[in-house]
Order: C-alpha cells, then sequence, then structure tokens
C-alpha cells in the first residue's frame, strides 16, 4: 500500500502565504536549499501524526480555481480560535464551523492563495 508522505501548497505570492500559515496555524518554512521559489513546511513535530509539506511559487495559470483544488486537512486544539484567525488573516471561509457527530467540528476555507483548507477538532463527544 502507497502511503501520502508529504504535501504541496502553490502559492502566487509566497510571502504572503507563509504570513498566513504561520499566523493561523504555527507552521515554519525554511527556504530549499539552492532554490529562490520553494520552501520547506514544517506543521509539526515528527513524533506527532501528521506531515510535512512544501510551498512552490506559482504563476497564476488560465483557470485559477482548476490549478488549486488540493485540500489540506488540519488538526487544530481550538476550531473557534482556527476559523478566528483565518479570517482575521485574510482567509477566506467556504463553509462554516459545522458539528459531526462522534467525530468533532470542522470548516473548510480557503487562504489568501486559493488553496482549500480543511480544518478539523477532534471531539468523540460532539452530537
Amino acid at each position: 500500500m502507497a502511503r501520502v508522505v508529504e504535501f504541496e501548497l502553490k502559492a502566487i505570492v509566497p510571502e504572503r502565504a507563509i504570513a498566513f500559515l504561520e499566523r493561523c496555524f504555527g507552521w515554519r518554512f525554511e527556504a530549499q536549499e539552492g532554490s529562490n521559489d520553494r520552501w520547506v513546511i514544517t506543521t509539526g513535530k515528527d513524533t506527532a501524526p501528521g506531515m510535512n509539506g512544501r510551498l512552490i511559487k506559482f504563476p497564476p495559470p488560465k483557470d485559477y480555481d482548476v490549478m488549486m483544488v488540493r485540500m489540506c486537512t488540519i488538526e487544530v486544539a481550538s476550531i473557534g480560535e482556527a476559523e478566528s484567525a483565518v479570517t482575521e488573516n485574510a482567509g477566506t471561509i467556504i463553509i462554516p464551523s459545522t458539528a459531526i457527530p462522534g467525530k468533532g467540528w470542522q470548516f473548510i476555507a480557503r487562504d489568501t492563495e486559493g488553496n482549500t483548507l480543511m480544518v478539523k477538532q477532534s471531539d468523540p463527544a460532539v452530537t
């Protein structure tokens, strides 16, 4: 069985994307050695579940919406704080926070570069 080991986000304005993701989710960015248009993204400790990724500078494609269809799912400690952080940092809420019985809470947002993000807070007690 093959496993996803890394994700990739595209950014038309990388500095704007980096600022958004750092402020909203606390991610860290490091320029990829030998490149001025790629960054390694650290999303958490290597001992925690999840994966790290890359941010790549990307010129706007002819059909912008078609190219920005990937969705990353991000686990947070507080759905309310995350939803506020997204709107306070120029992100857009597409589907507001919704209860998923037996699972927790989630919302879907778009970042400053058009990437779609599902943000969730696990809570099996949600009814």
